[in-house]
């Protein structure tokens, strides 16, 4: 096969941000990271995006690996590509989010990779610019919901 001469090798990633609401209050899915740099901190789900698969089949792959979710929407919301967001390695993300009620996934949450529910208010510090990717999921899902109002219907 002929490959592109001169050209610069970049990954690409995908990271899920998940709102749920519980009947109260919207919060934040998280997990801790489980690889360095940044092991341990507070991240979305997030991986590379593997050969054979496109960057939704990735998104669905590893938001239920790292979570236990499966069957919910995830829509495309932004990508990410500054030259310096990860430090090991230059690295595209294309962003997803999703609102789900809480209560109708409860079982299905996996505590392998420790999710956690934040309220919106007291989301800690995230790695990377994923507090960019935070405003910016926040503001995609006041626009939709204020398009469709059945989003709080759930």
């Amino acid at each position: 096969m002929t490959k592109y001469q001169n050209q610069t090798r970049i990954l690409v990633a995908v990271d899920c941000v998940v709102f749920g609401f519980d009947g109260q209050k919207l919060k934040l899915l998280l997990i801790k990271r489980g690889l360095e740099p940044e092991r341990n901190k507070w991240s979305w789900m997030g991986g590379f995006v593997e050969p054979a698969e496109s960057a939704d089949q990735a998104a669905i792959r590893i938001l239920k690996k790292l979570t236990g979710l499966e069957g919910i929407y995830l829509e495309q919301f932004q990508t990410y590509s500054g030259p310096k967001r990860d430090p090991i390695e230059r690295t595209v993300s294309i962003a997803y989010f999703a609102l789900i009620d809480i209560n109708l996934y409860e079982t299905q949450i996996s505590e392998e990779y420790h999710p956690e529910w934040f309220p919106l208010n007291k989301v800690p510090d995230l790695i990377f610019d994923h507090n960019e990717m935070m405003a910016m999921a926040k503001e995609k899902l006041r626009y939709k919901a204020a398009l469709h109002p059945i989003l709080f219907e759930l």
